[in-house]
């Protein structure tokens, strides 16, 4: 299942979506790769067939890009990416940190292949939250945020997750460190809840899980979120090898 995330072959670019299709992507995607220097390393994409993961990897190991490019342009084929007023996220990006969340969301808007081509919106602490739910109102196919702050969104009712794909967990063992472990199960909970209002299985829901360490508390997550068939990518000790 485990596929290049990016080979450049005759100006085209093979990626492995989670859907377990591999993908052209456009010359756009290929020029982001290039400016983001991802052309001569071999990356490998995090994405199984519609399955979950778990990756363990160091900050700079590449793994942002591995879980962004499938998930586009598998959402480009099926068209999920037509304008729509008040549209749902779907998927969701957990982060431990303002900073990551807003890194995270400057990436995903770099890939875009035109102007407005989806809307991401950053929900953080410290930030005026009537801003971020009027962003949210308006339509979001991407939220990249911050635990506590998506719970206060949820938890007001300004947060909708009944069209939400893929929810990922990134830097899974900072966020725990800094006390989001309740936090995190909140929200998986209301991710699940959404999914059954929308009459949809919670087991459509994929989990790509990011961290540096496997922690009891790491293994807690992942008890309760992984199903037994699931994807493990151990970039720790394959360190010759970028995600």
């Amino acid at each position: 299942h485990l596929a290049a995330l990016h080979r450049v072959t005759e100006g085209r670019s093979k990626v492995q979506s989670p859907w377990g299709e591999t993908i052209t992507a456009l010359p756009t995607v290929t020029s982001s790769l290039y400016r983001f220097n991802f052309h001569d390393k071999g990356e490998r994409g995090a994405e199984p067939s519609a399955g979950h993961t778990l990756v363990l990897g160091r900050t700079g190991s590449g793994k942002t890009m591995a879980f962004m490019l499938p998930i586009l342009e598998k959402m480009r084929k099926l068209g999920r990416f037509r304008r729509r007023a008040a549209q749902l996220p779907l998927k969701l990006v957990l982060v431990p940190t303002r900073e990551l969340a807003l890194q995270v969301g400057g990436e995903y808007e770099k890939l875009r292949n035109l102007p407005g081509e989806f809307r991401t919106v950053a929900a953080y602490a410290g930030d005026d939250i009537d801003l971020q739910a009027q962003r949210l109102a308006a339509g979001a196919e991407i939220v990249v945020g911050t635990p506590g702050r998506l719970l206060d969104l949820l938890d007001g009712g300004l947060l909708g997750l009944e069209a939400l794909r893929v929810l990922v967990l990134d830097e899974l063992d900072e966020m725990l460190r800094l006390g989001f472990l309740l936090h995190i199960e909140r929200i998986v909970c209301c991710a699940k809840d959404a999914c059954r209002r929308a009459n949809r299985s919670a087991d459509q829901l994929q989990y790509l899980l990011f961290s540096a360490t496997v922690s009891a508390r790491v293994k807690r997550i992942c008890t309760s979120l992984l199903s037994e068939q699931f994807l493990l990518i151990d970039l720790v000790r394959q360190k010759d090898v970028q995600t």
